[in-house]
């Protein structure tokens, strides 16, 4: 599973470059018509997909704040330099210049940098799961405008096609007509539906050019971008074949869908700023080192030196810090310090964040229950209505076959006048429905496997090799 990811990887990163030269191609090249394939389009609209440079530039920021979270850990340097002079009446004027170094090298920080490293990597993964999803819902978005408009360019070339042979018809009644061999209802009722074709012929056009604006404003093209699908819906798809059985698939999606992966990382993050807010008692700890020289002048003659160590408890009742340190100076005396110092808490905070974090994560445990048993009757409902789809189309072909020889026999009882030519008018009509209702239902096979695949957690168009020859619909 884990090559296919990587290969599925790789080819979406040559798609994306081929989309990016692609895009900088079709701003050359003006109205010239753009041919498309499916994994050309969807990199294009991952390209061009404003919530995907949104997501990249969230992940972004969540990599530099996972990077800045290690700073805590770097020593503090500081230097002041003071220059202090007065006035004295009757005596020279006194002058006192000192300069002073101070490095701070934190030890221990109560396990905050810890946490906060762990929380700062856990918000990467949840980023990285974040742009995964978007990418999978965007691919199933692409997949379903794309076949769309080649489902819509099929009506019309169907249509198109029965309408020019029920205007034959119609021309033929017309002679049959001024000849006396059919009544004159026949041929008004002949004409009346092809008229109706011809008007249904035109609400498919412009639910063509819908489609095609649909399509252009995913992939990022210019609204007056011509284009031309170079695939086809494949004729006799008949479903792919699954990979797991029907028990396996709960187990397999539970352990790699990309949302119940996101939960767990949410409950993750929870339970690190849980540990945090209630291990903030534990003390800091750092080493403080000093050099100060001080004189009345330039060179500084004097010098005094310290090394210490600074401890504090923020107890949530009583915030307490200690700090002993040693000292020694250019006249060769040493001197020790110590220093303890308490102060009540200038704000409560400390209970309630524990309390917060608490039932945040309560809160994410429940998410996630509820997100888990949601799955499991997703996969199960999925597999069931992609079965039934799989016996509809079979039940579909075999209408479609029905109708086509009904449309013979019709033809020839045309020619003996046993039938009319509106009654073969309508059969047509019938016919070219059904074929439209196939088609149809082939996309909505489709994408309910794309769907699976998304609950599934496995790459996508990687469901299962197909049963039938998927010869295209040319």
């Amino acid at each position: 599973m884990e090559s296919i990811r990587k290969t599925a990887s790789q080819k979406r990163i040559k798609r994306t470059v081929l989309a990016c030269l692609l895009l900088c191609a079709a701003a050359h090249v003006g109205a010239q018509s753009l041919e498309l394939d499916l994994p050309t389009a969807i990199a294009l609209s991952i390209t061009a997909s404003q919530e995907m440079k949104d997501g990249r530039f969230t992940l972004e920021a969540a990599e530099i704040q996972r990077r800045l979270a290690y700073q805590s850990l770097f020593p503090s340097l500081s230097v002041t330099l003071s220059d202090e002079s007065s006035v004295v009446q009757n005596a020279a004027d006194p002058r006192k210049s000192e300069l002073t170094f101070a490095l701070s090298q934190p030890v221990y920080l109560g396990g905050q940098v810890v946490n906060s490293l762990k929380l700062q990597q856990l918000k990467v993964e949840y980023g990285k799961g974040e742009l995964l999803a978007l990418t999978e819902n965007l691919r199933q978005s692409c997949y379903s405008a794309y076949y769309s408009y080649i489902i819509q360019e099929r009506k019309i070339s169907n249509q198109e096609e029965i309408l020019t042979s029920a205007r034959e018809q119609l021309a033929i009644s017309q002679k049959e007509l001024e000849l006396g061999k059919i009544r004159e209802v026949d041929y008004l009722e002949t004409e009346l539906k092809v008229q109706a074709m011809a008007s249904g012929l035109d609400e498919q056009r412009l639910a063509l050019d819908e489609a095609a604006y649909n399509l252009r404003q995913l992939l990022g093209l210019s609204p007056d971008q011509p284009f031309t699908a170079a695939d086809n819906l494949p004729k006799d798809y008949a479903g792919a074949t699954l990979p797991v059985t029907s028990e396996q698939s709960a187990s397999l999606a539970l352990n790699a869908n990309n949302q119940l992966q996101l939960s767990l990382l949410e409950i993750e993050q929870k339970n690190v700023e849980y540990k945090a807010a209630k291990s903030r008692w534990l003390p800091n700890i750092a080493l403080e080192g000093k050099a100060k020289f001080s004189g009345s002048g330039y060179p500084l003659q004097n010098g005094e030196y310290s090394l210490g160590v600074n401890i504090t408890f923020p107890l949530p009742w009583i915030a307490v810090s200690g700090t002993y340190a040693l000292a020694s100076n250019s006249q060769d005396s040493f001197t020790r310090t110590g220093a303890v110092n308490a102060k009540t808490p200038q704000n409560i905070a400390y209970g309630v964040n524990a309390r917060t974090a608490s039932l945040a994560l309560d809160n994410a445990r429940e998410k996630y229950q509820k997100l888990r048993n949601d799955l499991i009757f997703q996969v199960r409902i999925t597999l069931n209505r992609f079965e039934n789809m799989r016996q509809s189309l079979k039940m579909s072909r075999d209408q479609v076959n029905l109708l086509q020889r009904r449309l013979d026999i019709l033809a020839l009882e045309v020619e003996h006048g046993t039938s009319t030519r509106l009654d073969y008018v309508k059969a047509q009509n019938d016919y070219i429905e059904k074929v439209i209702s196939l088609n149809e239902g082939i996309l909505e096979l489709l994408q309910t496997e794309r769907a699976l695949e998304i609950l599934l957690g496995i790459p996508f168009n990687t469901l299962g090799q197909t049963e039938a020859n998927n010869e295209t619909d040319e």
